[in-house]
């Protein structure tokens, strides 16, 4: 559960978050509000730390403890959503004007994200995983990690329409195999696979 803050210049490090027992996965930073948004896997949920203190704000269940969940998040101007790794939802938390966390919510994803895909190794297959948000916040991309597919969310209906891959290796559509995190830069979106 511990969080480090580094300087990419000098490559030191401090503690932002001491270790707590708590699984940390995938994390984003809302400048605008000063709060890290720690999404927190077998833990079950979700935790608001404050950017500089590193002191927690809020813990929302969206799971059981001990139910692998939450794996990584996107934040808009109105909300940060979270991927779940075993059940097919969207974990939202609202945010207000100044990018302060209000309540939580589950958003029903299609059936799918809710079944192991064929092409990850292993007993688990993650389902939902990597996320990354359009700068509008109109639009989400989120990987369903052992189909090897991307998802494009409408953040009004969330409706989700696949998205084509192809070129190099990607045929068929689908090939972003053991896709772990996601990041949009402009109109490029990397995607890292282990």
């Amino acid at each position: 559960g511990q969080i480090l803050v580094g300087d990419l210049r000098t490559g030191r490090l401090s503690e932002l978050v001491p270790p707590n027992g708590r699984f940390t996965a995938g994390m984003k930073y809302d400048p605008r509000s000063d709060l890290l948004f720690v999404a927190r896997g077998v833990t079950g949920g979700a935790t608001v730390y404050d950017g500089s203190s590193g002191a927690e704000i809020a813990f929302y269940p969206f799971l059981p403890p001990g139910v692998p969940g939450p794996n990584d998040v996107a934040i808009t101007r109105r909300a940060a959503y979270f991927t779940d790794s075993s059940r097919p939802f969207l974990g939202r938390i609202a945010l207000g004007p100044k990018g302060e966390p209000g309540n939580a919510t589950l958003i029903p994803l299609p059936a799918n994200f809710g079944l192991q895909g064929g092409c990850t190794v292993g007993p688990f297959g993650p389902k939902g995983n990597g996320i990354a948000a359009t700068p509008d916040g109109k639009h989400l991309i989120i990987v369903h990690m052992s189909e090897g597919r991307l998802y494009l969310v409408d953040t009004a209906t969330y409706t989700l329409i696949p998205i084509d891959v192809t070129g190099g290796d990607f045929a068929g559509g689908s090939a972003v195999c053991s896709a772990e995190r996601l990041l949009l830069d402009g109109r490029t979106l990397y995607v890292a696979q282990f």
